[in-house]
């Protein structure tokens, strides 16, 4: 921990605090005295910077003991200073004291005035906690700490790599402004090969073909800070080649930009939101690389915070999708329409366990009456930490589609069940293995099938 860098603020702090207790002494006689109230709250802060201007000295003379008893008894005088709290654990954390130091922590947290300020502390608590064994506890702390944006990406890269008795990597405030990059590489076996750039299930095709796959892909992110909150661009690529030549002409090339301006939670209830467009588009191997789809998206996000346990997340999404060629097709089979997926997840947290449990409908509106459908899904993940820091997620769902409107009274019933196992190494590097089995029983024979796929992703932050 680095106790320093809290002080250098702090000495600034102070030298602007002592012009502002100073003003009423020239304000005064204009009849602009401070009221009772203002004058009181004007000399606590002037207190509190007096005991940061010693503890700064003492600690600088490597007389700890002196600091710490200056902070000790400034706390039993004014103990909802939250910084001070926070200086008398980074202390106690220097010393090897975790016990002690997270209770410190504790209390800065409680105690905070602003989110940001609540994160970081949360973040120092979670850092003694896991170094005292107590994962749990850690866990717990570093979700609570990632609902501020500018603690986030410290928190969830922490929570990637959580080892009992091992600290936390030292806390990296996010930037106004930031570029990150990832590059992909994902192979596997697909039992079934699907055409990978549709993006409706009413639009999935099977080949009943199996084929080895390879998908190299790379994202990369722009984060800057916009009014209150935080604007987030994403612009992506994937290129999946199928080794077995019977489905090359379903190797498809996805590009997509994405771009969302959100703001955290402040104040109770809790609530974050966030609003965005996305446009993707899409090309497939019929003779080279046809331009086949293309699709654009507004939606609103919205996340609200129950407590420190669970959390309900909405997703109102109203999207276009849209296909060259298609009244090639037949007025019939139009694929192209409007539609609206409007979604809610509920996450629970139980220590280490998560439940996430979710509600989709979907309506296409396409133009031809065989595409047109009402779909129902309700997706379940079980999440947890298992042996080595490796996490492993369990997944199934049940999905209910009704093609209301298609000459042969469409009516399928999609059942999927899956895991994965992930673990994230030295910050940069992430790996997962993962498996999903699909199940889809329909009244149309053609649309009965069986799917299975198994993936190895590999994922490499280069900034």
């Amino acid at each position: 921990m680095n106790i320093q860098r809290y002080f250098r603020e702090w000495t600034f702090q102070a030298l602007c605090l002592t012009l502002v207790v100073l003003q009423p002494l020239f304000t005064s006689s204009a009849g602009l005295a401070d009221s009772p109230e203002e004058s009181e709250s004007k000399a606590r802060e002037t207190d509190r910077e007096v005991t940061r201007t010693y503890s700064q000295f003492y600690i600088n003379e490597n007389r700890m003991a002196d600091a710490k008893q200056e902070l000790v008894d400034h706390l039993k005088v004014d103990p909802e200073d939250a910084s001070a709290w926070n200086v008398l654990g980074l202390i106690f954390m220097d010393e090897k004291d975790f016990e002690r130091a997270g209770g410190y922590f504790f209390n800065a947290a409680k105690w905070a005035q602003t989110q940001d300020d609540r994160a970081v502390y949360l973040y120092n608590y979670a850092d003694a906690e896991v170094q005292l064994g107590d994962t749990e506890k850690a866990m717990k702390a570093l979700r609570l700490a990632a609902r501020s944006q500018s603690v986030r990406e410290s928190a969830n890269d922490a929570l990637d790599i959580l080892s009992a008795g091992k600290p936390l990597p030292n806390l990296k405030m996010t930037p106004p402004t930031r570029f990150s990059l990832n590059i992909g590489l994902n192979s596997g076996y697909d039992s079934n090969v699907v055409l990978a750039a549709d993006q409706s299930v009413a639009t999935l095709q099977t080949s009943e073909v199996a084929s080895v796959f390879l998908t190299p892909n790379f994202s990369l992110n722009h984060k800057t800070a916009m009014g209150h909150g935080t604007l987030e661009s994403n612009l992506f690529s994937a290129f999946t080649w199928n080794l077995n030549s019977e489905v090359s002409s379903l190797n498809s090339l996805v590009l997509g930009l994405d771009s969302q301006w959100g703001r955290g939670p402040e104040g109770a209830p809790d609530f974050a939101s966030a609003y965005g467009y996305s446009f993707s588009t899409s090309f497939i191997n019929r003779d080279g690389l046809d331009w086949f789809s293309w699709s654009p998206t507004l939606f609103w996000k919205g996340t609200w915070y129950h407590g420190n346990d669970d959390e309900t997340e909405f997703n109102v999404p109203v999207r276009y999708q849209g296909y060259v060629g298609d009244d090639s097709s037949g007025p019939d089979n139009r694929r192209s329409g409007f539609g609206v997926l409007p979604q809610i997840t509920h996450r629970f947290y139980f220590g280490i366990y998560s439940l996430s449990l979710s509600g989709l409908y979907e309506r296409h509106f396409a133009r031809g009456i065989n595409f047109k459908v009402n779909r129902f899904a309700f997706p379940i993940t079980f999440g947890f930490p298992i042996w080595s820091n490796i996490a492993l997620s369990l997944n199934t769902g049940f999905e209910y589609l009704n093609y209301f409107e298609s000459t042969a009274g469409r009516k399928d019933k999609l059942f999927t069940a899956g895991l994965s196992l992930s673990k994230t190494l030295w910050q940069d590097w992430s790996f997962s293995v993962s498996y999903s089995g699909t199940r889809n029983i329909s009244n149309s024979a053609d649309a009965k099938y069986w799917r299975h796929a198994g993936t190895l992703s590999i994922i490499y932050g280069v900034l």
